[in-house]
This record gives structure tokens, sequence and C-alpha cells, in this order.
């Protein structure tokens, strides 16, 4: 975000953030656990999400949840 000279939810972070690495929307996933700033900023964008629980300690530890489900 300090790259680009905004936060979260807003467009231009999502936007420098696919030009690094050079991949189109439709192209990645994008998770987060923050409905407000994480979900909202992929949906508003077009990126196709995930929305894990804050519950999680770490992300090693949300895919270890994930993949048992």
């Amino acid at each position: 975000s300090e790259e680009s000279g905004r936060d979260k939810p807003d467009e231009p972070i999502f936007r420098l953030a696919l030009e690094k690495l050079g991949m189109k929307k439709e192209d990645v996933l994008f998770i987060g656990d923050d409905a407000d700033k994480d979900i909202k900023g992929a949906k508003d964008f077009g990126i196709p999400y995930i929305q894990i629980s804050g519950e999680f300690k770490s992300v090693a530890e949300s895919f270890k949840r994930f993949n048992s489900v």
C-alpha cells in the first residue's frame, strides 16, 4: 500500500499488485480475512476471492484448515 500511495480497498493497490506479478485478474485468487478491506476491494476490482475466518494465527494454519474441509 505504501508504494501505491493508497490502502485497501482502493483499486490502485490491487492494480499495482497485478502489474508487479505480471498477471491478469482472472489468473489470480485473492485470499483475505477482512470483509471491508480485503474482500470488498477484490470484489469491486473483479478479482476472484476467498474469505477466510480471522481466527487463524497464520496463513499456514489457514491453508491447513482449508484443506481439511
